[in-house]
């Protein structure tokens, strides 16, 4: 029985013996009393007892009548009353019991009956509240597993609609091995061998001769993922087919590995596309005579031999990436790699991982040393996409880097040299997120110590016009298309469109159009 200190007793009687009597009895009970039935039903309401002792006979309004009031107010209803009255006859005690009380006890009183009565009308008293209580939750919680049923349902209709629409080909497995879904357009972009793959079917080693199925065998043993891991295809006729290979794993909600899931991309195209744009220099792959992108370009002469860290500041698809390239391939480093990462793409603790690497041993799954993209780029240039996405915790760990050209491993303690040039770029607005508390203001600064502001499409529509002659030829090329040139009509559709995707969705147009003639 739960602690009978923390119980309010109430007494609403006029009587001085009977209130010393109960008061000295009652010494372990927070003990009030009341001497009308008024003053009664008022601390009733301000001060609720877990329970009342009634007198009946009383100056002004009886204790039958506060009873019925007690009854009637939803917020005394369930305040459990006990009737200790001189009161004796058989229609008192119906009376009583008529107006909502739960005993009665005639006076003169025995005070350990009374005693015990309170104890076992309290006691039933907390076994209905936490039976109530238990009812209540229990009644919330079938609620919300049904809404979460419910909810799971839509989630899976639609995630299954998304899966059967990607148009890459995706195949998923169980940590055995056992295949969990296929999506249908694996079957054009693969090999016999991977399209004949069926749900329930175990992918035994006879498998891990195919690069596909390899790389998730890679996965579910090492905890190696790979993203746009680019494979030839030369199972089953097909020499020439380039695909893309991505990993990802499965996790339990306690982030356990469950499976692994492998996407397939087939980039032959693009391949051939980025063969014969490869045949440009890489600053000739600014293109525009507008003022703005002629002075990106003096800007990109100017830092390529400098080792200064660079920001490159644009909305999406306006070229960021191709100006960290820019910087890279024509200045003194150009020899050494030029590693991408995009920040978006990874969780904290991944993004601490993918840019310092781990030692054999630093978490569950870490079966070897495992070399960041620090390591990767050494010599060459690290450029950093999408910054703004860092936590903050990530932001000091990548000012230490910028500030001492040191870090450690994930699980090590030995320091490693960092000889690589920074080259960061966003497309939001940092210094608004420094002052919301975001992005810190001392790496800002670091960061920013030359920026790269490219301008909108809309601001350099000048530019329009060779942009897409040159995307146009590329295209007709690698598609083997004739291309004449570029209506007018066309072109006033162009030049007055207010390209939200800037140069990427310029880029993307005539794909659609070289395919469909």
């Amino acid at each position: 029985m739960t602690d009978i200190r923390l119980y309010r007793i109430l007494l609403v009687d006029d009587v001085d013996i009977n209130i010393r009597t109960l008061a000295d009895s009652l010494k372990e009970y927070d003990f009030s009393v009341a001497l009308d039935g008024k003053t009664g039903l008022e601390l009733a309401h301000s001060y609720p007892p877990d329970l009342i002792l009634l007198d009946i006979v009383m100056p002004g309004m009886d204790g039958i009548e506060v009873c019925r009031q007690l009854k009637a107010d939803p917020a005394t209803k369930d305040i459990p009353v006990i009737f200790l009255t001189v009161r004796n006859e058989p229609k008192d005690i119906t009376a009583g019991f008529e107006a909502g009380a739960v005993d009665y006890i005639a006076k003169p009183f025995n005070i350990h009956e009374v005693r015990a009565r309170i104890r076992v009308h309290l006691e039933l008293k907390r076994s209905r509240e936490a039976s109530e209580l238990a009812n209540s939750q229990l009644k919330t919680e079938i609620s919300a597993r049904r809404e979460l049923h419910e909810s799971l349902q839509q989630s899976e209709a639609r995630l299954n609609a998304v899966f059967r629409s990607i148009p890459e080909g995706i195949i998923t497995i169980d940590s055995n091995g056992n295949i969990l879904q296929v999506n249908p357009p694996l079957s054009r972009i693969a090999c016999e061998a991977v399209r004949s793959a069926s749900v329930g079917e175990r992918l035994d080693q006879s498998f891990e001769k195919y690069q596909c199925f390899s790389m998730l065998y890679r996965l579910l043993k090492t905890g190696k993922a790979v993203s746009e891991y680019r494979v030839n295809c030369t199972h089953c006729g097909f020499p020439e087919k380039r695909l893309s290979l991505t990993t990802s794993p499965l996790l339990d909600t306690r982030d356990r590995v469950t499976g692994a899931l492998l996407v397939i991309r087939d980039i032959t195209r693009l391949v051939e596309l980025e063969l014969q744009i490869g045949k440009h220099s890489r600053i000739k792959k600014i293109i525009g005579q507008s003022r703005p992108i002629q002075y990106v370009c003096t800007q990109v002469k100017e830092l390529a031999d400098k080792e200064t860290t660079v920001l490159i500041s644009g909305e999406t698809g306006t070229g960021k990436e191709l100006v960290a390239e820019a910087i890279h391939y024509t200045g003194s480093r150009s020899k050494k790699p030029l590693i991408r990462v995009n920040c978006a793409m990874f969780t904290e603790a991944l993004m601490e991982n993918e840019l310092f690497g781990h030692v054999r041993g630093a978490f569950t799954g870490a079966v070897s040393n495992h070399s960041g993209r620090f390591q990767e780029a050494s010599g060459g240039t690290l450029f950093l996409d999408e910054i703004g996405e860092l936590s903050l915790l990530m932001q000091a760990k990548l000012l230490r880097v910028i500030d001492r050209k040191e870090f450690e491993p994930v699980g090590s303690s030995r320091t490693v040299k960092a000889d690589v040039r920074i080259i960061a770029a966003t497309n939001s607005d940092l210094k608004e997120q420094v002052r919301l508390g975001l992005f810190r203001i001392d790496l800002y600064h670091r960061l920013k110590v030359v920026e790269i502001s490219l301008p909108p499409l809309r601001e350099r529509r000048e530019d329009i016009p060779v942009l897409a002659k040159h995307f146009y030829d590329l295209y007709a090329e690698a598609f083997n298309k004739q291309f004449t040139g570029i209506s007018d009509r066309v072109l006033d559709v162009f030049m007055s469109y207010p390209w939200p995707g800037n140069v990427r969705e310029l880029l993307n147009m005539p794909v659609f159009s070289v395919r469909e003639e």
